[in-house]
């Protein structure tokens, strides 16, 4: 509650960094497509691109913002949301497989990690998608093997990348975890299967998508939580070794994210911070508990005292190592060093002193100038040419406008030499910076969507099948605790 109350507080400087503007300007072409589309008329215009990004965020976006959201208060709405979310489903796994005092101490872990919390608020996508696997494990722990087929095939649509090293998790888990091969089983088919129509959509634009992965990079990571998490692996290594099958879990967790280490290096400490705070809990609390029997009658008062210690020290104090981190990918924040280990800003920290939190980035007078400028100089069905992806996804948010950059460089246009060349023929210029000229936008040719009433619907379903085979269906025992 403190956490979410701070953010409240510090609404402001939502949205951080630049990725919402993407997801803003493909809400904004899913609405004037009256639906789903697989293929971008409004960025890279007029030519576009295929658009393979999966929808459900922006199908959740557009519904709040056909409700009356204005687009600026979706972007902070976004943004914001995805940390607390992630803590929220964390919880409730947590508790469910460990108890209370893992579930707690697993939440102050992640709150050490500024970079945790600062990446949440940027890669809303990928964030979301956490969030639905946390539900997905969740729901196969308590047997709701219907319900979890619809999480993790929400979970399909709301990611390129991430979606899919949770299926290697769940296949890691139950090679671990005989018990659970069933239930994994049907998730993974049935939830593939719904996913198949956009995974055809992928496949057949395969073509599309340019190989723009951040190989090395530097990494940053808080010690305590990556110490903490070393001790509880082996303790679950251990009570696996004795036939307590339950902690295969987080260790599952953990090594689906090896991939990520060789492929996308600057975001490894990122995408595993859930599995590492989950495993830190495991072994902080052993230790709380090893400590409690080792002291008689006063063990009790010593294994709180020791956790509460430990856990105002890692809300206070952040001790990180960091090495090369930067360029292309850095997300890591204020408070940052490089090559070296020191203090850190924690969450709590960073989200109680204003000061430190970033700004929006792309609120300024220049950028409110430019954005009032194409409103009261351009039409509607022009098309902006300019250079900066970021720049055009602004526009295309907050305007409505076609233009001729974008950002999600994974996919490309079909043909950038082409697009350069319809543009220069039609009397357009590129300049840079903020500059930017305009050629007429019925060039750009309008595809048949998805209906969003229909997509709105799908999702009402899915929901409801959730909540229904919640209800309906009571909690396995726990077997292991």
């Amino acid at each position: 509650m403190i956490t979410i109350s701070l953010i409240v507080i510090r609404r402001d400087n939502f949205p951080i960094f630049v990725d919402i503007y993407y997801h803003l300007s493909i809400t904004e072409m899913f609405d004037q497509a009256g639906g789903v589309v697989i293929h971008d008329f409004l960025q890279y215009a007029p030519i576009g691109r295929s658009h393979l990004y999966p929808p459900f965020l922006h199908i959740l976006m557009l519904g709040a913002y056909k409700m009356g959201l204005s687009m600026d208060a979706l972007g902070r709405l976004v943004s914001a949301v995805m940390f607390p979310l992630t803590m929220v489903s964390c919880w409730l796994l947590v508790r469910r497989a460990f108890g209370s005092a893992e579930a707690f101490v697993s939440l102050v872990l992640l709150l050490c990690s500024w970079q945790f919390f600062y990446t949440t608020a940027v890669v809303s996508a990928s964030a979301l998608a956490t969030v639905l696997a946390l539900l997905t494990y969740y729901l196969i722990l308590t047997g709701r093997d219907r319900a979890a087929i619809v999480t993790m095939a929400f979970c399909l649509y709301s990611h390129m990348s991430y979606p899919h090293l949770v299926s290697l998790s769940l296949i890691i888990w139950a090679l671990m975890e005989p018990a659970r091969r069933r239930s994994v089983s049907k998730v993974l088919v049935f939830s593939y299967l719904l996913f198949s129509p956009w995974l055809i959509n992928v496949m057949m634009n395969i073509g599309s998508v340019a190989d723009t992965s951040a190989l090395g990079g530097g990494v940053n990571f808080s010690l305590v939580l990556v110490a903490s998490a070393l001790a509880g692996a082996v303790l679950c290594l251990r009570n696996l070794r004795r036939g307590e099958r339950g902690y295969a879990l987080p260790l599952a967790m953990m090594m689906s994210m090896v991939p990520v280490f060789f492929f996308y290096r600057s975001r490894f400490f990122v995408h595993s911070s859930v599995p590492l705070a989950i495993l830190g809990a495991i072994g902080l609390v052993f230790a709380a508990r090893y400590l409690a029997s080792r002291m008689g009658r006063h063990g009790g008062m010593a294994g709180t005292v020791f956790l509460v210690a430990i856990s105002f020290m890692v809300l206070t104090w952040g001790v990180t190592y960091s090495s090369g981190v930067g360029g292309q990918d850095d997300h890591a924040g204020p408070g940052h060093g490089s090559g070296d280990v020191g203090l850190d800003m924690t969450t709590l920290v960073a989200l109680a002193d204003g000061d430190a939190l970033p700004t929006p980035s792309y609120e300024t007078p220049a950028s409110e100038s430019l954005l009032e400028d194409i409103e009261s100089n351009t039409d509607q069905d022009d098309i902006i040419v300019l250079n900066r992806g970021i720049n055009g996804c602004m526009i295309t948010a907050y305007t409505g406008r076609a233009t001729t950059s974008g950002m999600f460089h994974e996919v490309s246009t079909d043909d950038q030499r082409a697009l350069r060349n319809i543009i220069l023929s039609s009397g357009g210029q590129f300049h840079e910076g903020l500059e930017y000229s305009t050629v007429d936008g019925d060039l750009i040719d309008m595809p048949t969507a998805f209906p969003s009433m229909l997509a709105f619907a799908l999702v009402g379903a899915g929901i409801f099948a959730i909540m229904y085979d919640v209800k309906c269906n009571k909690e396995e025992k726990r077997e292991y605790k």
